[in-house]
């Protein structure tokens, strides 16, 4: 899983997107990929896997309304097609 420290990273992350578009496992991982990041300890406090916080990374480019919970149980961190985390 990637953590991403900056927006060049992103961007890599995003081309990588771009030539594997093939590769999904439903209709809504077409639009998102996942990363090191969680907030399974406590909601809204995303962590990455190496323990640091998202914060502290170098990149939390989060889409409007992020994060949100989505339906009280959305714990791992991901990254839009459009470079923006969800």
């Amino acid at each position: 899983l990637a953590i991403i420290n900056s927006k060049e990273e992103a961007m890599c992350l995003l081309e990588l997107f771009a030539v594997n578009l093939d590769i999904h496992y439903d209709e809504i991982s077409d639009d998102y990929g996942l990363l090191g990041a969680h907030d399974i300890e406590i909601d809204g406090e995303f962590m990455t896997v190496k323990g640091e916080p998202l914060k502290e990374s170098g990149y939390a480019n989060w889409a409007v309304g992020e994060p949100n919970n989505f339906s009280g149980d959305e714990d791992c961190l991901s990254l839009r097609r459009n470079g923006q985390l969800n």
